[in-house]
């Protein structure tokens, strides 16, 4: 993930403070960036567009959030392993 901060040199303090701002909204979805892409790895045999409804619903998902920012992996599995049976009809995980 790569997210870019710049004034263009214009007002260097202030991209320094928008960086904090920034990373201080994103790191508890940063946290959950290793879940997610292990998840979406293991449903790759799975069609493009149910692979794009079962991402988008477990990225949307509260307790996922909270299981992540819990450092509860395995909660978090569950969750999407529960999402993923609803919209194949089986466990991944």
């Amino acid at each position: 993930i790569v997210v870019a901060v710049s004034t263009c040199g214009n007002v260097p303090y202030f991209s320094a403070y928008l960086k904090k701002v920034a990373m201080s909204e994103l790191s508890p979805y940063l946290k959950g960036y290793s879940t997610i892409k292990a998840i979406r790895k293991r449903i790759m045999g799975v069609n493009v567009k149910a692979r794009k409804r079962i991402l988008n619903e477990i990225i949307q998902n509260e307790s996922f959030w909270k299981m992540i920012n819990n450092k509860d992996k395995r909660g978090a599995m569950e969750i999407a392993d529960n999402i993923i049976k609803k919209r194949t009809g089986r466990k991944l995980f």
